[in-house]
């Protein structure tokens, strides 16, 4: 218990995410040098089964759906799908986003089966229809911002990583507001964890307190930043995933940490 092993070295080219089937293998997405990303299957061993796909530009977040079908966001703007059934997968695009600044980055499979994708160039949440490819924006798209509440008003800041929740929900890491996020199906944004940086734990001449890292309950404010001093920190999260228990586990570059929220 509680034990941190190296479970995969070979094939690994700056892996930026990994996704399980439900017979427990793993899916790896290396990004590469930004012309040749892979995603690469092992068993739950650890032995390589094959490459799904090569030659990915841009490669930079994957999920999975109940049938193990493949998405990747690719090329700033678009997402595919690839087939798992033989080694290459078949690789078709399902959508292409041709609007200025999009950087598509995490990509996550709703209950309804649709495809949340954070743009952070756009600073929003779009849905995709993965048979129509048809794209709606679910919230955000406002301009850099840190607000909460509905689609017309919520605001990100480079939102990053996104995964499914139950009830509909979606957890996303809005990195550059160093928030951990919510979004519901009708794409209201509330908080889950982290305050305003104006709000972090600084206690001069104390090098034992790192601002942006301070563990605790996530502040009840939804609208200013005055009140949430002594509350959960975070700085720069970029990945997160759901465990079945409903737990977020997030991790933040800064201080290169493995956060979880109950």
């Amino acid at each position: 218990l509680n034990q941190t092993i190296t479970f995969l070295t070979g094939k690994i080219n700056q892996p930026v995410g990994v996704a399980l089937d439900g017979d427990g293998n793993l899916y790896v997405l290396n990004h590469g040098n930004g012309s040749n990303g892979t995603v690469l299957k092992f068993n739950r061993f650890g032995n390589f089964l094959g490459t799904n796909a090569a030659a990915l530009i841009n490669a930079n977040g994957i999920a999975l759906d109940g049938g193990t079908n493949i998405y990747v966001t690719v090329n700033g703007n678009a997402v595919i799908k690839i087939s798992p059934g033989s080694f290459p997968g078949v690789k078709t695009n399902v959508a292409t986003i041709n609007i200025a600044n999009t950087s598509l980055q995490g990509v996550a499979v709703t209950s309804s089966g649709y495809l949340a994708v954070c743009d952070s160039g756009n600073h929003g949440i779009w849905m995709i229809n993965p048979t129509t490819g048809e794209t709606n924006r679910l919230t955000g798209f406002a301009g850099a911002g840190d607000a909460f509440g509905v689609p017309g008003a919520a605001r990100f800041n480079q939102p990053y990583g996104i995964a499914a929740a139950g009830g509909g929900m979606l957890v996303v890491t809005d990195y550059g507001n160093h928030r951990v996020k919510t979004v519901d199906s009708q794409g209201t944004v509330s908080s889950l964890y982290g305050v305003c940086s104006s709000d972090w734990n600084v206690v001069s001449g104390n090098p034992s307190v790192f601002p942006g890292w301070w563990d605790g309950n996530g502040c009840p404010s939804q609208t200013t930043c005055q009140i949430c001093d002594n509350y959960a920190e975070a700085r720069e999260p970029k990945g997160v995933v759901v465990a079945p228990n409903g737990d977020v586990y997030t991790t933040e570059v800064y201080y290169h940490l493995i956060r979880q929220t109950t």
